[in-house]
């Protein structure tokens, strides 16, 4: 680990780890730092001249490695400095959590996904927590007013938030019939953290489940403003069939699925590869199926079906209507 400072002015000569050879207090004691006319609290700066360290003699005399001690750097095995990579060094690597990918991925509504961060490692303010801190007024959960609320009780055990997450579950095809709120997690870590597209739906399904129970708690303790399960359940079926909408998918028996369940058409994407010779008759044939080039590569030179050296063609194309009642194109 190399280390990369500033202007030397924060780091201290003794006490910090900021050169090869490690802390120098490992082997200079302070009868050395007294020997040498230098204060305890010597920063690089004090030492550095014009890029180079300038050692005591009495220093260099009887620890002869500082002489070695030119540039003080932080980079990575590709030579680079990393932030990441100082981040990992100074703080240690942990084991990826299990519901990492549930949480964070790219598809992700970011507000959601951070409220669902906080709500899976329990460190929203709910009312148990506001409990603990010796306050006991309206200590009781706004959306059923039978218990005080606790992330146990609002992701799902509370009677409304119960009725929404039911009727989530039937839109998204959750097949996890515990209340708990762990086992929501687990069930949602092991199943739903792929790249297909009914994983993604699921996951910010959840997220977005989390977001609108703590918002709707939030709304009726704070500003006094309530809905009922259905408007809820409204706004959720809005704000993931925007979501969607603006995710770019590839052509398949999930994506017309998942297309049909939410009303929604997708520009989806077909690929298609195939020898220059034919590109007057493909052309035809794909125009003729409602689709339009997006973009076109050359695949370079490859061998046709018969040994035969030919340029291949490689163009992407995109559907101008809804394929809910179309095939995957064929060029045969």
């Amino acid at each position: 680990m190399i280390k990369k400072l500033g202007n030397g002015a924060n780091t201290f000569v003794v006490f910090d780890n900021w050169c090869s050879l490690g802390i120098l207090q490992s082997f200079i004691n302070y009868r050395d730092i007294y020997n040498a006319r230098l204060e305890a609290n010597v920063v690089v700066r004090d030492i550095v001249r014009n890029g180079r360290c300038q050692w005591p003699d009495e220093w260099i005399g009887k620890y002869p490695d500082l002489s070695q001690i030119h540039e003080v750097e932080w980079k990575v095995k590709e030579g680079k400095f990393s932030v990441k990579q100082a981040y990992i060094d100074l703080s240690g690597e942990e084991e990826m959590v299990k519901w990492c990918k549930p949480v964070w991925f790219s598809q992700n509504i970011p507000k959601h996904a951070f409220i669902l961060w906080l709500a899976i490692q329990n460190k929203l303010t709910t009312q148990d927590k506001i409990r603990s801190w010796g306050s006991c007024d309206m200590m009781v959960c706004t959306l059923c007013y039978s218990d005080g609320d606790s992330h146990q009780h609002l992701f799902f055990k509370c009677k409304y938030a119960n009725q929404f997450w039911n009727k989530v579950k039937d839109k998204l095809g959750i097949q996890c019939d515990g209340l708990e709120w762990n086992e929501i997690v687990n069930w949602c870590a092991e199943l739903c953290n792929g790249n297909t597209i009914v994983s993604v739906v699921r996951r910010i399904g959840l997220a977005a489940s989390v977001y609108y129970i703590w918002q709707e708690r939030n709304w009726r303790l704070f500003k006094g403003v309530q809905r009922s399960t259905d408007e809820l359940i409204s706004q959720f079926n809005e704000t993931v069939k925007l979501r969607l909408l603006s995710l770019k998918v590839k052509h398949s028996v999930a994506v017309v699925k998942v297309q049909n369940d939410w009303n929604i058409t997708w520009t989806i994407l077909v690929e298609v590869i195939f020898p220059i010779q034919m590109l007057r008759s493909v052309w035809i044939k794909l125009y003729s199926r409602w689709l339009f080039p997006a973009e076109l590569n050359w695949k370079g030179m490859q061998k046709n079906d018969y040994g035969l050296q030919t340029w291949f063609i490689h163009i992407i194309f995109i559907t101008a209507a809804s394929v809910k009642d179309k095939r995957f194109i064929s060029l045969k």
